[in-house]
């Protein structure tokens, strides 16, 4: 993401503690899965160690939203991931509950993401 360049990503990571201590609210993380670039079991196993490891810090669990990808076009170098379920199967396996972000409208490009790529 563009973000990672102006943001290191343990430095998010420990806003959201801080966030989570002064609040007492439990963040979500929202996570789009790409075939073949995020989709994988260990890239599942350190989210889960990522998640767990903010338990531990915070006392709060993050909600985990899993995204299905949204193709902008044939130009797009990105495919949704056929290993959602496996995905998800892994982080029950340690311990964490997530869910299916419902994805609507991809049939008349209008679901997320797709409106922000047309010009």
């Amino acid at each position: 993401m563009p973000i990672a360049e102006a943001h290191d990503f343990d430095d998010v990571i420990a806003a959201c503690v801080e966030h989570a201590n002064l609040t007492g609210h439990a963040p979500m993380w929202a996570v789009t899965l790409l075939d073949g670039v995020n989709d994988s079991d260990a890239d599942a196993r350190a989210l889960a160690e990522r998640a767990i490891a903010f338990a531990t810090a915070t006392g709060k669990r993050p909600r985990l939203s899993i995204i299905a990808y949204n193709s902008i076009g044939d130009a797009d170098p990105f495919q949704r991931s056929p290993r959602e379920r496996a995905f998800r199967d892994v982080l029950a396996a340690a311990g964490l509950a997530s869910h299916r972000r419902y994805s609507g409208g991809s049939d008349v490009a209008a679901a997320c993401g797709q409106l922000a790529a047309r010009v």
